[in-house]
């Protein structure tokens, strides 16, 4: 099963960071679409394929960048649980400071744990999300450097939204590939 079980009987929903699993989705989307619209339903199907080709090309791209990162140092870490699709299609060890919600801040141990896990690994960024505060990152940030090791921020990833227009990162694809530049850049 490729859906991730969020516990609670919920799923992790987002599935749209793994572009394999997305492009399946948009593939289905079309068939859905075309029986509603046997008007268009050439056109409709014509595109999703098409669509849901370039994306799985991008998804080729994406894992040809972060395969450059050495496998020990593809270790992922951000402000919520956004990106357990994305680090499974990508063999990269992901790990956050808040759960699948953004609701809920993360405690003192949950920061504490996650600080000795980056000194002990000697990981070198952690990312902000553009959705989500940063507040909990620099908290992360800081309690490093009381411990002397200097944690640098890697960059904004888009995990919940797409971003304007100055992002770069205004389409899905473009999303994609900007989020994959940032961690491959953040992780080398």
């Amino acid at each position: 099963n490729d859906i991730i079980d969020a516990g609670q009987g919920t799923h992790d929903p987002h599935i749209w960071l793994d572009p394999f699993l997305w492009a399946t989705g948009v593939e289905e989307l079309g068939k859905r679409l075309a029986e509603n619209y046997p008007e268009d339903k050439t056109q409709i199907i014509k595109n999703s394929l098409q669509y849901a080709k370039e994306i799985r090309q991008v998804g080729e791209w994406m894992r040809k960048e972060i395969n450059k990162i050495p496998e020990e140092r593809r270790v992922l870490i951000t402000s919520h649980d956004a990106f357990s699709y994305f680090g499974k299609q990508f063999n990269i060890e992901v790990d956050a400071l808040q759960g699948i919600s953004t609701v809920s801040e993360p405690g003192i141990r949950t920061v504490s744990s996650l600080m000795q896990k980056i000194i002990d690994r000697k990981i070198a960024a952690v990312f902000i999300e553009s959705s989500v505060s940063s507040k909990s990152i620099q908290a992360l940030k800081e309690a490093c450097a009381r411990n002397g090791y200097k944690l640098e921020e890697g960059g904004m990833l888009y995990s919940d939204a797409m971003g304007d227009k100055k992002s770069n990162a205004e389409t899905y694809i473009k999303m994609l590939k900007r989020n994959t530049e940032t961690v491959v850049s953040g992780l080398m």
